[in-house]
């Protein structure tokens, strides 16, 4: 007798071994499909995407125009098409100035692509907030400086450095006075992208907006106040050895 539920025992656990063998190999097989059927679905998007963008930039076709061809409105809803469109459109913008550049921010608004970054800066994660954050500024989003702000005291240094970073690229050195008020640390790091954004963009000032950051309670702000005055005393060549760092 207990041979025999011994026997049982050992081809239930060698049914159940196949049984989960022949589940993997299921999934595995249902995965690579996918796979594939998004990677075929990735090219044909792409080649949509730019002819759509070639359309828009250099054949002058405006959305209105686009929005009514089959190929763009069979897709438009399809939520991957719209993160390949967004992307593309966000690295093309990079590429381009003048007048191009502004026929790709009419179509980023135009096809409610700003929506898709709007979404993304609700998102849970820290990452995708940034990654929001950064299109915004990329697209020149004025108006979503003070949706930005609410991220400039974040825990999370990375999105507090994007935040502080884009309101300045949206808004100019204006965007810095929240620093008058500030609590948070205020890194080395943070101070040495603020300074080169400041250094490129800003090379001169005609008011010493950075008196009041030297005369902040905060250490960090007011450090980063004297930087910001060697920086313009000596145009930047050392303005980074100016103080003892506190950090």
């Amino acid at each position: 007798m207990l041979f025999q539920r011994s026997e049982i025992f050992l081809t239930m656990v060698i049914i159940l071994f196949f049984l989960l063998a022949l589940l993997f190999l299921t999934l595995l097989v249902i995965s690579r499909l996918k796979k594939l059927r998004r990677l075929k679905k990735q090219k044909t998007y792409d080649f949509l995407i730019g002819y759509f963008l070639f359309s828009i930039i250099f054949e002058d076709k405006l959305f209105e125009e686009l929005s009514l061809e089959k190929e763009y409105s069979a897709i438009i809803n399809d939520s991957f098409f719209k993160s390949r469109l967004l992307d593309a459109v966000i690295k093309l913008h990079k590429s381009y100035t003048g007048e191009v550049a502004k026929k790709i921010e009419e179509f980023y608004f135009d096809s409610s692509l700003i929506n898709e970054t709007y979404r993304k800066l609700e998102h849970g994660a820290w990452s995708v907030k940034c990654e929001a954050i950064r299109e915004l500024a990329e697209m020149n989003v004025t108006s979503s400086y003070s949706l930005i702000a609410n991220y400039v005291s974040a825990s999370n240094l990375t999105l507090r450095q994007e935040a502080i970073t884009a309101i300045i690229k949206l808004i100019g050195l204006k965007g810095l006075s929240f620093l008058n008020d500030y609590n948070e640390l205020l890194t080395d790091w943070i101070q040495l992208n603020l300074i080169s954004i400041i250094k490129h963009n800003f090379p001169s000032t005609d008011e010493p907006y950075y008196n009041s950051f030297i005369a902040s309670e905060n250490a960090s702000v007011a450090l980063f106040g004297r930087r910001l005055k060697l920086f313009y005393e000596k145009s930047g060549d050392s303005f980074f050895e100016a103080d003892n760092p506190i950090f």
